[in-house]
């Protein structure tokens, strides 16, 4: 039987070759569609454009940062080494087009394994950026080719998805990057600790978690502003990345609080805080930095514990002194059950329950206690709290107000716009049986006017405010009541025990910082008793002198606090005020008691003490910001006064404020050598001055101070409830 010879295969008709072609093409483009980064785009590209050539050698070449085109994905070819750019993919970079390689090129691409019969080199561009190009070989017998119609689409497809992938990567690189500091933001923090965390968890090993922020920084920006603020916070960030070592991260996750997280154990953590503590104080000159740091899985089984965990260390370092790093698991006050911050981490679940609890609330309660913890008033640490206990609590409004003599004075308060919460009021405790319940039991107690027991008294307050419900918390210090804080809310809701728990722990908070003010305010009178020891010598001398120093010092700080000085400014100047006629010890009691007026050699000799008064206070460095006003409490507005001639702003506002109400007492009061003015003289006196001897401002605020003295005003309303009005008349 003669054999049949095997005839060739049929060439497809050049129809059903191109369909075959574009449906291929059809794929690339949807899985292009989907793929986001530029490696994957590259191997997508040559797979799918070698299996339209017939199987052919195929390359990628995309443009690298430093602008020289990097193999990126090959296929068909023999050698394994990475190719490097053959001539015919440099002419296509150069022409910026479609080309064919010539004999010499097509020779070039064997020499790499890929045996063509004929080749070509496509740009990928897009938007008139060229990001790559494309090398296709037609091999060698293939009955099938390449239309460069395909060819054109394939890369214009490709570089469609190249610049939509950088642009999803300048987009997600922005997303996560903080463009004060450079630092990666909260978002790329959470990423990251995710990331961290599932490694450790699958291979056993440890990762801690570092927060930290300037100590006193909210002083800083209002002292100095914003800018200054955030400069600083530039330099911490630089510092922070210079420190960080392999395996460390810095992010800034708030206003001036950044966090790192290490990949190791919390020896780790605690020894780059403290490698970051001394970078800050050395590079950043007066500021200083106090961190918390938590490890998982030691102190934490999770992220959001262990970002509270770290949060709650960071807290008892600034409770520590700041300026001191102190971790989780040793905050310096463990006991049997474990440390401080755990046990009370553990009371918050047990209070709220595990079906109640949340983190995010444990979060924005340690938020507010740092909160509290940063003001450096009393009063402004009251009106955080209200507002952290509304915003916590999702609440209205809330108030604080302080016990005196049986009554609750309303003290500071917050309420949610358009409420308002100013009652101004005065509540006789005996007038609110459930309220006085509260303080003498110290337990809280949430009442609202759905409640059948409600008490009529109560009702009063909650409907003559327009509110709904309130959650009574008692304020205890140092084992004594001293107030009560109300958190209020117009909805018809009742506050449960979840939000009893989580209100409870923040005044807890409050309850110990107003015991650290109390200390302070004792300290700080005890400091005040001292130095006015100083002018007891002068009490020997003239009474008048000691009994006048101390009325100038009360009305000194009135007029401060009305023209907005800082806290700090008000204590120099009670200070100032005090001793402003220190150096009279040195004045010869012939001067200073003297019945008539002073002849001019009396003046040079009455006119030294200022002088003398800041040399008697330079030595002691506590006082250096009362030195200033002492020295200048003398001076007048226009020049005109003792000892250096200063004028206007260059009078330092403390000696500008001392001057005006020294001069104020001094013509209210009698002298050896004329009476005492009255009330209405004195200040025309004051008025006739105001722009050659005083600063006006002063002057002013000292007669509005007058007027509020005088006028003996009382802030306080008393709320009695209708029914018992309506009984007692």
């Amino acid at each position: 039987m003669e054999s049949r010879r095997e005839e060739p295969p049929a060439v497809p008709e050049a129809s059903e070759r191109l369909l075959t072609q574009s449906t291929r093409a059809l794929r690339l483009a949807r899985e292009l569609a989907l793929s986001a980064d530029s490696s994957t785009i590259a191997q997508l590209l040559a797979r799918h454009v070698g299996e339209i050539s017939g199987g052919g050698p195929t390359a990628v070449y995309l443009v690298g940062s430093g602008r020289a085109p990097l193999q990126a994905a090959a296929v068909g070819f023999l050698v394994r080494q990475p190719l490097g750019l053959p001539r015919v993919v440099a002419r296509c970079f150069e022409e910026g087009r479609l080309v064919a390689a010539g004999a010499g090129e097509v020779a070039e691409l064997a020499g790499y394994g890929a045996s063509c019969r004929e080749a070509f080199a496509a740009p990928i561009a897009a938007g008139g950026e060229i990001f790559g190009a494309l090398l296709v070989g037609v091999p060698t017998g293939a009955h099938v080719g390449i239309h460069p119609s395909l060819l054109v689409t394939a890369t214009e497809l490709a570089g469609a998805s190249l610049a939509n992938a950088r642009r999803l990567a300048l987009t997600h690189a922005e997303a996560r990057r903080d463009p004060l500091t450079d630092l990666g933001n909260h978002r790329a923090f959470q990423e990251h600790l995710d990331s961290v965390l599932l490694r450790a968890h699958s291979t056993g090993s440890q990762v801690t978690l570092l927060l930290c922020d300037l100590d006193d920084f909210k002083r800083l920006n209002d002292d100095e502003g914003h800018p200054a603020g955030d400069r600083v916070l530039r330099e911490l960030a630089r510092t922070l990345t210079q420190q960080c070592r392999a395996g460390e991260e810095a992010f800034r996750v708030g206003g001036d609080e950044f966090a790192v997280v290490v990949d190791g154990e919390a020896a780790a953590g605690i020894q780059l805080a403290d490698r970051i503590r001394r970078a800050t104080a050395q590079h950043l000159v007066g500021q200083t930095l106090s961190a918390g740091v938590a490890s998982f899985p030691v102190d934490a089984r999770s992220k959001e514990e262990l970002v509270s965990k770290a949060d709650l260390a960071l807290i008892a370092a600034k409770r520590a002194g700041k300026d001191t790093a102190i971790t989780f698991a040793d905050d310096g006050e463990a006991g049997a059950g474990g440390t401080s911050l755990d046990l009370l981490y553990r009371e918050l679940r047990e209070r709220m329950g595990e079906s109640g609890f949340r983190d995010v609330a444990l979060r924005e309660l340690w938020n507010a206690g740092r909160a509290l913890g940063r003001e450096r008033t009393c009063e402004g640490m009251l009106q955080a709290a209200t507002r952290h206990l509304a915003v916590m609590l999702r609440a209205t409004a809330c108030a604080v107000s302080r016990l005196t003599d049986g009554a609750l004075v309303d003290d500071v308060s917050f309420a949610h716009a358009p409420w308002r919460l100013d009652t101004g009021g005065m509540f006789l405790v005996d007038d609110y049986p459930q309220t006085k319940e509260v303080l003498e039991s110290g337990v809280p107690r949430a009442v609202s006017l759905a409640d059948e027991s409600l008490d009529e008294s109560e009702a009063f307050v909650l409907r003559k405010l327009g509110l709904h419900a309130v959650l009574m918390l008692p304020i205890r210090v140092r084992g004594r009541p001293w107030g009560l804080v109300e958190v209020y809310d117009a909805r018809q809701r009742s506050f449960d025990g979840a939000d009893t728990a989580l209100a409870e722990l923040l005044v807890g908070h409050l309850e110990v910082l107003l015991a650290q003010f109390e200390h302070a305010e004792a300290v700080e009178r005890l400091y005040r008793e001292t130095l006015a020891s100083l002018t007891s010598a002068l009490e020997a001398k003239d009474d008048y002198t000691s009994a006048h120093a101390r009325e100038v010092s009360d009305l000194a700080v009135a007029v401060a606090r009305r023209l907005g000085a800082s806290e700090e400014l008000v204590q120099a100047i009670e200070l100032g005020a005090l001793l402003h006629d220190i150096g009279k010890i040195r004045i010869p009691e012939a001067v200073l008691h003297k019945r008539s007026a002073l002849d001019d050699e009396e003046w040079a000799v009455m006119r030294t003490h200022p002088v003398v008064g800041e040399r008697i206070l330079a030595p002691i460095e506590a006082l250096a910001n009362v030195v200033p006003i002492v020295r200048s409490s003398h001076e007048r507005w226009d020049g005109g006064g003792y000892p250096d001639g200063l004028s206007g702003e260059e009078i330092p506002l403390g000696a500008r404020i001392v001057a005006v109400c020294d001069a104020f007492r001094a013509m209210v009061e009698p002298r050896p050598y004329r009476p005492a003015l009255d009330l209405e003289a004195a200040r025309a006196e004051l008025d006739r001055c105001s722009g050659t001897q005083f600063d006006p401002s002063v002057v002013t605020a000292l007669l509005r101070s007058l007027d509020a003295r005088h006028a003996g005003l009382e802030p306080y309303e008393l709320w009695r409830p209708d029914h018992l009005v309506e009984a007692a008349s």
